[in-house]
């Protein structure tokens, strides 16, 4: 009898064992969509655990210590003093029109104007809330998603089409950081913000991504992205751009 409760129980251990093993593979066999809807539920699984050891970015991840990431119905929400259409914009010395905001000195674009700006496409992934603009980091997005994205063609966002903004200032209500944002698969760390339906992304930290300089002409209010057009700035400012004093 008690032979056989023991090659029981070490039947039972190995099951357990080979169970075990088949969860941690099932971190790279199943969507991450399925780890994320996991961590949403129980943030102290240990597939959840696992999952966001590796993909610590994840939005269901990344506050889990005081009880998880903010979300779409609990993003912070916050009053800012902006200005609106105050930037001019110009990219390899073309003019670039689109709605901008000013905000403590950074020049935030609507997302699907800044992705046109660096020529690149741009796709929301709603499990993980981010939007990715150009390439895709291996792994973190479903292949049936991708595909989907594919089919539907690119510019696939949850925002609405960024209104009319006119030209002054004022105090605007927004939700911060509603959304993280990765160009090329590097995450924009500077805040972004939600407003009247549209995501607004900080101009130069996308082109800091991708080493586009970007130099502003005070006089002109006036952002130059790239090469500047000969004789529309001294030459004394531009070589100080360039010298990076």
């Amino acid at each position: 009898m008690k032979k056989t409760s023991f090659l029981a129980a070490l039947l039972l251990a190995i099951v357990v064992a080979s169970f075990s093993g088949a969860a941690m593979a099932r971190d790279y066999l199943l969507p991450h969509s399925a780890y994320i809807e996991i961590c949403e539920e129980d943030p102290g699984d240990q597939l959840c655990q696992n999952f966001c050891e590796d993909f610590p970015d994840t939005p269901v991840c990344s506050g889990q210590g005081s009880g998880g990431q903010e979300t779409a119905e609990n993003a912070v929400q916050a009053k800012l003093d902006v200005q609106f259409n105050r930037m001019n914009i110009k990219v390899n010395g073309k003019e670039f029109v689109a709605p901008n905001i000013l905000y403590e000195g950074t020049t935030y674009l609507p997302i699907r104007d800044l992705a046109n700006l660096l020529e690149l496409n741009v796709n929301y992934y709603g499990a993980a809330q981010t939007a990715y603009i150009g390439q895709l980091p291996a792994g973190e997005v479903p292949d049936e998603v991708i595909d989907e994205w594919e089919k539907q063609g690119s510019d696939e966002s949850t925002d609405a089409a960024a209104g009319t903004l006119v030209r002054g200032g004022g105090t605007i209500d927004v939700y911060l950081d509603r959304v993280q944002v990765k160009v090329h698969g590097e995450r924009i760390v500077d805040s972004t913000f939600l407003y009247d339906g549209t995501t607004y992304i900080p101009m130069r930290a996308a082109c800091d991504i991708l080493e586009l300089p970007v130099n502003y002409y005070g006089p002109t209010s006036t952002a130059y992205i790239g090469e500047v057009p000969a004789g529309e700035v001294p030459k004394a400012e531009v070589d100080k751009w360039k010298s990076g004093k």
